[in-house]
């Protein structure tokens, strides 16, 4: 959601005031005939699914009234210094829960990637680098293998270990032309290890792939993710550019 102005953020909470007001005045979703009636809605859900990320934090009744103080004009029950603390103070207790949740969720992550990984190391078309890296081989070319320095064009598909889709380029039929040295670490040494033509499967741990970060659109793969990755090496287009 784009984040309004400020001016704009104090039109919208006049709206929600609004629709909250005198029972003689309620709007039905049956009832939204004109654009400023729907524009009002449209922008009332807007500010409550961004409020619902701090609910733990938010007083309705407290919300409404420095909204109609703030709108009417009427005197401030606290101080700008006052309201500055606040929100630091807030602000400082949302940041720590959301650490808490992220490190929570990374430590599991991790943990069910250790013992997906472990179960497929009894799988004997499985093999294993020192790094790490778990890979089986889909089909073999017959082509060359491409150096840390060079650019390959390669379809890729990446999930999760729970079959959670992260992309596609088979899908979107576009494949990447990537350099080598350029992508995640588990993915860079399986690339060096296919000929031209070959399609593996590879089970890559975290340490390998994106570590405690998140990372995809909207940090769709969370720390400490293991992914699975099926990889077709099409070509090697060219050695890298060295800069």
């Amino acid at each position: 959601m784009i984040k309004p102005a400020a001016g704009t953020a104090t039109v919208i909470v006049f709206f929600i005031i609004m629709s909250c007001k005198a029972d003689d005045n309620k709007t039905t979703g049956a009832e939204l005939k004109t654009s400023a009636e729907k524009f009002s809605y449209a922008m009332g859900m807007d500010v409550a699914n961004a409020l619902k990320k701090l609910e733990s934090e938010i007083d309705l009744a407290a919300f409404l009234k420095g909204a109609t103080d703030g709108f009417n004009n009427t005197e401030a029950l606290l101080t700008p210094q006052e309201t500055l603390k606040v929100k630091k103070e807030i602000a400082g207790k949302v940041k720590e829960k959301q650490k808490l949740k992220r490190d929570a969720l990374a430590q599991k992550n991790l943990k069910n990637g250790e013992a997906f990984l472990a179960e497929k190391r009894k799988d004997k078309n499985i093999l294993s680098t020192n790094s790490g890296l778990l890979y089986c081989m889909l089909k073999k070319g017959k082509g060359k293998k491409p150096g840390v320095e060079d650019k390959v064009r390669i379809h890729y598909s990446i999930t999760g270990i729970n079959g959670t889709e992260f992309d596609d380029s088979v899908i979107r039929g576009n494949p990447a032309i990537v350099p080598v040295k350029g992508v995640i670490p588990g993915l860079s040494e399986a690339l060096q290890l296919m000929p031209e033509g070959s399609k593996f499967k590879l089970f890559i741990p975290p340490q390998l792939a994106y570590g405690e970060k998140s990372a995809g659109p909207g940090g769709k793969i969370h720390p400490n993710s293991t992914l699975i990755f099926e990889v077709e090496l099409l070509s090697i287009e060219k050695a890298a550019e060295k800069s």
